[in-house]
């Protein structure tokens, strides 16, 4: 012990005031001091940082080392009196009047000596109770609110775990339904082809058919004439030159070397040449491309979207006789599932028919003839946000400003009572243009 005594002295000292430690604290750069020579440091200190390496501190003072506490007072022989002093919170016998707030205890007069508490932020503790008792209603109440929001969020995603399975089931059935679209055209694209093979096969053996009869038939003859000539060579001379003219007549050929016909065989490269490219083809010129999708998950509560998320909506757009109508495009960070405000400041471009009258931002609009189809184009680079009459692209209205973030569609069919929905009018077979909008 004698030989550890002066490494153990250098370990267990304050590193503020040199003496054994008391009440100590442990920082995260492993240097202890005493908890009241610490606070004193840090109250005269213009930065909380380690006496020693400097480190930067955190912002509450950490709690007393107890193991290390242990260990010092075993080494100290500091008495069991002095830990329980020291644990204790409020003493047994007297009435404390102050309260300890760097220790956590209160402080009795009668049994306690104020050098112990030398330097330590004391409170009366009617004072310090009402204090802490403040403090913990402030966090109960932090936390009654952040159980209400924890109680709200628990709703919202159970409620959207059940959306998400009708949108799952509703998605699921979608697919299928589009792609049994698809199969059922594909059947018969396919059938159609096949009987176009069969046709043409049909036409061409009836072809070689009628060929067949004909060469049959001049076959048959040919046989006859070979049998009756062959029955000639075999008379003898006097006979044989009996009736020579007619014999030298039937030796005759009069019938033309049968032909094969050309292009008597299927066509195969006409069926089979580029098929799945000709199919795609085919199927891009039936299938309907819109350039502008719908997301549900953004759109106002009180919006029903087609099944195939197009219907309301598009950069042309059938606005028909409908009495009431917003169109435009809108900023990134406009919420477009809360009434806006229809002016560029609020991050909306748009043109809108209430009744019978045409507005745009702070001004009416005066058009000749009602458009049934308008038009949107958006020149990001220029600035434009252009409103056209589809049916002749006559201008209606133009915004000029600068754009610094993502532009969206934004429509707003309104409460219209006339049953007509603002309708896609969607192009056929192209997918450039309209369907990268910024």
């Amino acid at each position: 012990m004698d030989i550890k005594s002066p490494i153990m002295m250098r370990f267990l000292r304050c590193h503020i005031c040199s003496k054994s430690l008391a009440d100590p604290v442990s920082l995260n750069c492993n240097h202890s001091f005493c908890k009241s020579c610490l606070i004193q440091y840090l109250n005269q200190a213009e930065c909380r940082d380690c006496p020693v390496c400097k480190k930067e501190l955190p912002k509450e003072t950490p709690g007393i080392n107890i193991a290390l506490k242990e260990l010092v007072d075993a080494f100290a022989g500091r008495t069991q009196l002095d830990k329980i002093r020291n644990q204790d919170v409020v003493c047994r016998k007297h009435t404390p009047s102050w309260f300890c707030v760097d220790e956590g205890i209160a402080v009795c007069e009668d049994c306690q000596h104020s050098l112990w508490h030398a330097g330590h932020k004391l409170k009366r503790v009617k004072e310090a109770a009402e204090s802490m008792k403040e403090t913990l209603r402030s966090k109960l109440q932090r936390m009654e609110q952040q159980l209400d929001l924890c109680i709200y969020a628990d709703e919202v995603y159970k409620d959207i775990v059940k959306h998400m399975a009708k949108q799952r089931a509703t998605t699921e059935r979608r697919i299928q339904e589009e792609f049994e679209q698809l199969h059922q055209w594909l059947r018969e694209e396919e059938e159609a082809r096949l009987t176009a093979v069969r046709e043409e096969e049909e036409q061409k053996r009836k072809l070689i058919d009628r060929e067949l009869d004909i060469i049959q038939g001049q076959m048959l003859a040919l046989e006859n004439s070979i049998h009756q000539i062959e029955k000639d060579l075999k008379q003898d001379n006097l006979s044989f030159l009996r009736d020579s003219k007619h014999k030298t007549n039937r030796a005759q050929c009069i019938l033309q070397d049968p032909q094969v016909l050309s292009g008597a065989l299927i066509d195969v490269a006409k069926h089979l040449g580029n098929l799945k490219h000709r199919v795609c083809g085919e199927l891009q010129e039936r299938v309907q491309y819109t350039p502008l999708i719908l997301d549900p998950n953004s759109a106002a509560g009180w919006l029903v979207l087609s099944d195939d998320l197009t219907s309301k909506h598009s950069w042309e757009v059938d606005v028909g006789d409908r009495f009431k109508w917003v169109i435009g495009v809108a900023r990134e960070t406009v919420d477009r599932k809360k009434d806006c405000y229809l002016k560029p400041q609020y991050g909306l471009w748009s043109i809108w028919k209430y009744h019978d009258e045409y507005h745009a931002t702070r001004q009416t609009l005066t058009l000749q003839n009602p458009p049934q189809r308008i038009t949107v184009e958006l020149d990001y680079e220029k600035g434009h946000v252009s409103f056209y009459d589809s049916r002749n692209m006559s201008l209606l209205f133009q915004y000029e400003d600068s754009f610094k973030e993502k532009m969206f569609p934004y429509f707003n069919p309104q409460a219209d009572t006339s049953g007509t929905p603002l309708q896609i009018c969607p192009s056929k077979g192209s997918q450039a243009g309209t369907n990268d909008i910024y």
